[in-house]
């Protein structure tokens, strides 16, 4: 039996740690660590009996408990135990099926869904499940992905009412007007406001005016419908009507952020009030608030599909973002599961009869640029950084499984194209040759990353940054740290400016199709474009601190660059480098033409044709390149000897409805 000494935690002894486990528990209470004793169960408001709890540690905090405005892992993870979709995704191929839509049809031009309700269910506050609640929170989604101050953050409604996804429109369709009818979903004013201009990227010529609209002038048609162009109830049932065919259309639906929500948890501007209510298995008894766990208890009015009994009683959900705390708290049975145990912990985690199953590679980590930047606008600039960078150095951080990544989509959608290794495998000489073609001469580059912070894409960011920005500094780029706490991360990355330059990101896949993967890359560019056109917010190319230069001025001579220490602030000068040549740049697909092969692809009428497009989508986004793919992510989680029944998801967001305890 293994004991802290006095030395490291005074009057403080715990069993059943190894030595190793011990001295890691001395330095986290010497950092002001503390654990809360947790019993495994807990009496049932007198009563005797015992309330079986599961307590899960989550690496990040929730941003809100609105799936919808917040589409984050920890968010997710706490509604999708509230919150039950209209379908769901099996559990094996990801095909939708049944979840609070018992059936739907679908016409024969691929072009009208009618889903039928199953009945007898109610949300958690007694309010019957109807159509027309649904209807309200479909108008809740458009609302959100169509408003100017929410509809970059709500990425996942983008492909359903965004700008870009949907068809072309011309002057004689409904759509190009104004659209109003009580029963249904329509466009809102803003939305029918606007249009999505043609893509200027990567050049200087400026862009032809842009019609702008205020509340006393015409409406200006839409050039792209949305996808969905109409949402109505019909004898009781939810009816949706599309501008064209969507093999997405379903599998988009099953994601966390199309949770139902009670519309008596709505607000009139369409936000959750308080705390979400639903129809699923569980139901909040405690919010999260500072230093406390968010509980949920059982929903005793859940209807569960094939009537399955719901063993846990409560479930706690606790933040702890350093990969010792997770660790220390699972081998002390103070949590049962805990999301991103470090690689480092698995031998130990195995030898104690612990469980730590692997998802599959279904997370994404990426370098995201904002083509609203005077330099990033340049493609030269970008595909310098493409060169750059060092995936292999990038691996270590990861869990065994994690794999480089030069495409956005991974290999499981099998769109791969072997020849786009020539835009994206590290080649110094190359990278510099590029940088060289933009005439960059050492303009300030701000990088945004996360930081204490463990998510399924990145478990140490300041890590993974710091390995990630030497590449860039070798090739002569000028970079800012910009590292952001996780409470301000979503919000900044998001913003619409021309200061914010490079972002690391990442995200996993929440439903399997290519789209989940180009959908949170895509959907801000889009976004800013459509602000832009609407004169709301418009994106100016020059900045004061830096400008763009021809692809034809002198060779740069880059000046001081920042690069971080351990404290992400300290600066450091590039390497200089000797005269270079300048690449050829072969010229940039633009986002229009991508997005049109986005939705032929989306259309197809099988697999193979389906596949077969989307590769060429692959091409057209390397050489356009809004992002540059670096790893495909495996992560996993650490699981007590107690706990049966837990299913890993490659979402990341598993349903712990499912879980039982021994």
């Amino acid at each position: 039996m293994n004991h802290l000494s006095p030395t490291d935690a005074p009057g403080i002894s715990y069993s059943g740690i190894s030595r190793r486990t011990a001295l890691r528990l001395g330095s986290l209470l010497a950092a002001g660590y503390t654990l809360t004793a947790c019993g495994d169960s807990a009496p049932d408001n007198g009563s005797g009996e015992t309330r079986r709890i599961f307590r899960f540690a989550q690496g990040a905090a929730p941003y809100s408990l609105d799936p919808a405005f917040d589409p984050v892992s920890p968010t997710y993870r706490v509604t999708a135990q509230i919150l039950e979709t209209l379908v769901s995704a099996d559990h094996y191929t990801g095909t939708p099926q049944e979840a609070l839509a018992s059936s739907w049809t679908i016409s024969p031009d691929g072009l009208t869904y009618t889903f039928t309700l199953r009945e007898g269910v109610s949300f958690s506050d007694g309010t019957p499940l109807t159509a027309e609640a649904v209807l309200r929170n479909v108008q809740r989604w458009q609302a959100l992905a169509t408003s100017p101050e929410t509809a970059a953050r709500c990425v996942p409604f983008q492909p359903l009412y965004g700008w870009g996804f949907g068809n072309i429109v011309h002057s004689n369709s409904p759509h190009a007007g104004k659209a109003s009818q009580e029963t249904s979903s329509s466009p809102s004013a803003a939305a029918a406001a606007t249009q999505t201009p043609s893509a200027q990227e990567d050049t200087d010529t400026p862009k032809a005016d842009t019609p702008k609209t205020d509340e006393h002038t015409e409406q200006i048609p839409l050039r792209y419908a949305p996808l969905v162009s109409d949402v109505r109830v019909t004898d009781s049932k939810l009816v949706f009507t599309l501008v064209r065919p969507s093999q997405a259309f379903l599998r988009i639906l099953t994601q966390p952020a199309f949770g139902i929500v009670s519309p008596e948890a709505l607000t009139e501007n369409h936000r959750i009030k308080e705390m979400p209510i639903g129809t699923g298995p569980f139901k909040i008894s405690t919010p999260a608030s500072q230093n406390t766990d968010i509980v949920l208890i059982r929903n005793d009015k859940f209807v569960s599909i094939k009537q399955e009994k719901i063993e846990l009683d409560e479930i706690h959900f606790s933040t702890l973002n350093s990969s010792d705390k997770r660790y220390y708290a699972l081998v002390d049975n103070k949590v049962d599961a805990c999301d991103q145990v470090s690689g480092n912990d698995l031998g130990p985690l195995g030898r104690e009869g612990f469980l730590y199953p692997l998802r599959d590679p279904f997370s994404l980590l990426y370098l995201g640029f904002n083509l609203a930047h005077p330099v990033l606008k340049d493609i030269s600039v970008r595909r310098a950084i493409a060169r750059a960078v060092d995936r292999g150095a990038l691996i270590r951080y990861y869990l065994s499984g994690t794999s480089e990544a030069l495409h956005l989509m991974p290999r499981l959608f099998r769109t791969s194209d072997d020849s786009l290794e020539r835009l994206y495998k590290r080649d110094v000489d190359q990278a510099k040759s590029l940088l060289a073609a933009s005439g960059y001469t050492g303009e300030t580059i701000e990088c945004y990353y996360p930081i204490d912070v463990s998510l399924p894409w990145i478990m140490s960011p300041q890590k993974v940054y710091s390995e990630m920005i030497g590449a860039l500094l070798d090739i002569g780029l000028n970079i800012k740290p910009i590292p952001l706490n996780w409470s301000d991360y979503h919000t900044r990355a998001t913003e619409i400016n021309t200061t914010r330059g490079i972002l690391l990101g990442g995200f996993y896949g929440t439903y399997r199709d290519p789209y989940a993967f180009l959908g949170p890359i895509l959907a801000p560019l889009l976004v800013a474009q459509w602000i832009d056109a609407m004169g709301l917010n418009p994106v100016s190319h020059d900045t004061p601190e830096a400008k763009a230069h021809p692809a034809d001025s002198p060779t740069p001579s880059p000046s001081a660059s920042a690069a971080p220490k351990d404290s992400s602030e300290a600066e450091v000068s590039p390497t200089p480098s000797p005269s270079i040549t300048p690449a050829k740049v072969e010229p940039a697909p633009t986002l229009e033409q991508i997005m049109s092969k986005i939705r032929e692809a989306d259309s197809a009428t099988s697999l193979d044709e389906q596949r077969e497009k989307y590769r060429s989508v692959n091409q057209d986004l390397a050489a356009f390149m809004p992002a540059v793919p670096l790893l495909n992510v495996t992560s996993n989680i650490g699981i007590n000897r107690r706990i049966i029944g837990y299913e890993t998801e490659q979402s990341a967001i598993e349903l712990f409805a499912k879980v039982r305890i021994s």
